[in-house]
């Protein structure tokens, strides 16, 4: 991650076409402030902050639903993405597809966040980025449910509906280039992503067309063939994150539960567990400048982690869970092993599980 010098908050106002509705999106600037602003026949005044009019949300907007994890940036955004996670190891690299297990957790969403997410993802060989989990955002209406986003403005490719805040739901993202402002998207209907407590399987994987499959709980929900499928550049990872008016954190995010990090290998396409987890904390590509984040983990168990608020702080890099190393031993027939009171032959026992050897 970059260092982080914190920027002011922007004092002006962006005003936003989306075709096809030409409203006004998001109306930035310093609270307090108020200024007119009119687009066709539509006329606003809007004061400092975000104005009664979003589509597509977190617009995406203005600028990233939710945004990649990569060192450098290309551009700058006044929309900040402060994330806390976790990598896989590195035998994770190359792969062709992740999955996770994320425990749904319902919250309200208030001004200054945009909205958190919760998601699994991979960073492409093609300079590409994917992702796909479940968002909570503030009261948007209308939002268009699939599209793209290019040069600024977006398309919509299904229908716009009302997203009332709390309503957790299925969300993925495809960048071509996770250093410019452009991506395809989906959201899925009302509350798709299940009630409070609920687990559930986010899997990116390819598809029979050579494009991108998203499948939740063993079901496609979405499909991406614009562009074909490409490996890793990096370790397959997941992601807590808040998208902030502001680059400093809310202080309230979860926590949510991520479990069983997997990645599909190139060859033989066979799924693997992670062996490792390693802390990933700071902000998105677009904004890498954004403020200090309170934001920890917590390990729950083997290949299981716990993100967000109230939880040990972690330092970007630092190893949270060291897998489950196992030691093999080679013993004669007749030996007995002992570990723990459970008796063994020669095999493979974790390394955790040693307390002595008789």
């Amino acid at each position: 991650m970059s260092s982080a010098t914190k920027p002011s908050f922007p004092g002006f106002f962006l005003l936003f076409d989306f075709w096809p509705f030409r409203q006004p999106l998001l109306c930035f600037g310093n609270f307090g402030d108020t200024r007119r602003i009119q687009s066709d026949s539509l006329e606003l005044f809007c004061t400092g902050g975000v104005s009664a009019f979003r589509l597509l949300g977190v617009y995406i907007l203005a600028m990233a639903l939710f945004l990649t994890v990569i060192p450098t940036a290309s551009a700058q955004s006044f929309v900040y993405s402060l994330q806390i996670g976790a990598f896989g190891d590195s035998a994770s690299i190359g792969n062709v597809g992740v999955q996770v297990e994320i425990k749904t957790h319902v919250s309200d969403v208030y001004v200054p966040d945009l909205g958190d997410a919760f998601w699994v993802g991979n960073n492409l060989i093609n300079g590409a980025f994917i992702q796909f989990g479940y968002q909570l955002s503030l009261n948007y209406s209308p939002i268009c449910l699939s599209g793209e986003v290019t040069g600024g403005k977006g398309k919509c490719q299904g229908s716009p509906q009302h997203i009332e805040n709390g309503d957790a739901r299925w969300f993925w993202e495809y960048w071509p280039n996770f250093t410019a402002i452009g991506f395809y998207y989906g959201i899925g209907e009302a509350h798709s992503a299940g009630s409070e407590g609920s687990w559930h399987r986010y899997t990116i994987e390819p598809n029979v067309a050579s494009g991108w499959n998203f499948v939740l709980d063993g079901q496609t929900v979405a499909s991406f063939n614009n562009s074909q499928y490409a490996a890793s550049k990096g370790p397959a990872y997941v992601v807590a994150e808040e998208a902030n008016l502001s680059p400093e954190s809310t202080g309230k995010l979860g926590p949510v539960e991520f479990r069983n990090l997997q990645y599909l290998t190139q060859t033989g396409r066979e799924w693997h567990q992670v062996t490792s987890l390693i802390a990933l904390s700071g902000c998105g590509v677009i904004s890498p400048n954004c403020g200090t984040i309170p934001y920890g983990i917590s390990v729950e168990g083997p290949n299981d982690i716990l993100a967000g608020t109230g939880l040990q702080t972690r330092k970007e890099g630092e190893l949270i869970w060291p897998g489950l190393n196992t030691l093999r031993l080679n013993v004669p027939y007749s030996a007995q092993i002992i570990v723990n009171g459970s008796y063994y032959g020669a095999s493979h026992i974790p390394l955790n599980r040693l307390a002595h050897i008789t």
